[in-house]
């Protein structure tokens, strides 16, 4: 690595320290579930389908404080907006969950999540529901489709 390298990637990382920081105060939850799905294009109908939860669902996660969506819901809405790995951790901890490797589906939580979207929530729940585990998304056994 040279030295305009070493600077940039050096700036970068700072500039990502330091704004994780300060977004985590401005918002919470339901404003970075919301901010998320803007970025990312996604109305609470089209990220409803994709992450085979309720359209009522995703308007409760975005705009109701007092509703506590699930794990797995969440889980499900990151998969299906194909977050990148942190992205999806940051809204997990806006949710106050925490995902610990020492937990065994916590562990195939972070794994799942770090395929960053490119399975879809159907096709996560075909493999959880093969292995005995319970679905992210809704509790409908999944099909073929995508």
């Amino acid at each position: 690595m040279d030295e305009i390298e070493y600077k940039i990637l050096r700036d970068q990382l700072k500039d990502a320290k330091i704004r994780t920081r300060t977004d985590r105060y401005k918002v919470g939850f339901g404003e970075s579930l919301e901010q998320l799905m803007d970025e990312n294009g996604y109305t609470c109908k089209s990220l409803a389908t994709k992450a085979d939860l309720s359209e009522r669902t995703i308007r409760r996660m975005k705009c109701e404080d007092e509703y506590r969506p699930t794990k797995e819901m969440i889980i499900a809405v990151c998969v299906a907006m194909k977050l990148g790995f942190n992205e999806s951790l940051h809204l997990l901890r806006m949710s106050s969950f925490r995902l610990q490797e020492n937990s065994p589906i916590d562990a195939m939580y972070l794994l799942l999540l770090k395929y960053e979207g490119k399975f879809s929530v159907r096709e996560w729940n075909r493999v959880l529901l093969d292995i005995g585990e319970k679905p992210i998304g809704c509790m409908r056994k999944p099909s073929d489709k995508n």
